[in-house]
């Protein structure tokens, strides 16, 4: 699919055209390094930096923590090796990419010493429905199967979802048949010694019949088979409280999304947010100390931070989380 080509389809989407411009299907699609529409700088989001920095409490920080180049998209088309070396510099010591970069990147991380332990697949992977991906797979007969060779070639051990196009959420019955496909799925990757994790939104936390949407995938994703990649944003978002859900589902959290969020934020069960609301850590209002010492007592072996709408350079946002997760070290 052509850049135009996923512009325009990005942009009939009804759901995104009244949220944010990015689309990790997308991104997904055409890889890190293809510029997305809608994605110019903006001349504030997170607000001025404070004079100084506020002096947080400790919290038990990871030694590796890793950054989600979707943060980066728009750097990255230019100068993937050079937006990667900064990444470095900053002091992340491993990343998270798309699919179609794989084998791009890989090179590039190694000679940076940046680990890559996980990346994103389409959900069309675990389906087999390429309909509102583009209508086709990257390349004749890919499949699970493939996908699943192509993250070991890469040395990825965690082949992670990060997106269910809107046309597929058909309602309550889509949770089951998620739990369905990632547990068969979890039980293929196993054999090549990869596990298979869903990233959520906030659409997942939706009620039908009382139960919420997130709840009932997980009541039936099998743990060992099926896991989480948990979106502190997202959920606090949905009206959830992400340390809760952390220590509600210790045996499905295994990677984490760190990213912070501004106050008065709309509570609602989709994407469609304020632009503006997207955070650098300890500039907003999530209980990040709170959450790393749950993260921390419960197992999580992955620590991504991201940041979907940065106000101006992504470079300097990662580097305000950064430095805010260092100063929690104390």
């Amino acid at each position: 699919m052509h850049a135009d080509e996923l512009r325009r389809s990005v942009e009939r989407d009804p759901e995104l055209e009244t949220a944010t411009p990015w689309s990790r299907r997308a991104f997904l699609a055409a890889g890190a390094l293809l510029p997305l529409a809608g994605c110019a700088e903006k001349p504030t989001a997170s607000g001025p930096a404070p004079a100084t920095a506020p002096s947080p409490t400790t919290a038990p920080v990871p030694p590796v923590i890793g950054v989600q180049l979707y943060t980066l998209r728009r750097l990255m088309p230019n100068d993937p090796a050079g937006t990667l070396k900064a990444v470095a510099d900053i002091g992340f010591k491993s990343v998270e990419s798309g699919r179609a970069d794989l084998a791009k990147l890989k090179p590039i991380c190694d000679d940076l010493g940046l680990a890559m332990p996980a990346a994103h697949f389409e959900y069309a992977c675990l389906t087999g429905d390429w309909t509102h991906y583009g209508g086709k797979p990257p390349r004749p007969g890919y499949n699970l199967e493939a996908a699943l060779t192509e993250a070991k070639q890469a040395g990825i051990t965690w082949f992670n979802i990060p997106y269910i196009p809107q046309p597929e959420r058909t309602g309550a019955d889509l949770y089951p048949r998620m739990a369905d496909h990632f547990n068969k799925a979890g039980e293929a990757a196993a054999k090549l010694g990869i596990r298979v994790a869903y990233h959520h939104h906030a659409f997942e936390f939706e009620r039908f019949d009382g139960a919420k949407g997130f709840d009932t995938m997980l009541s039936a994703m099998e743990p060992g088979k099926a896991f989480i990649e948990f979106d502190i944003y997202w959920a606090s978002v949905a009206g959830e409280d992400p340390v809760a859900l952390l220590r509600k589902y210790p045996q499905h959290m295994k990677l984490i999304h760190l990213k912070d969020k501004k106050e008065g934020t709309p509570v609602m069960q989709s994407e469609a947010v304020p632009r503006d609301t997207f955070y650098e850590l300890g500039r907003g209002v999530l209980d990040l100390p709170e959450v790393l010492r749950a993260a921390n007592q419960l197992g999580v072996e992955h620590y991504f931070v991201e940041q979907d709408e940065c106000p101006g350079d992504p470079l300097e946002s990662i580097r305000v989380s950064y430095q805010y997760l260092m100063q929690l070290k104390g």
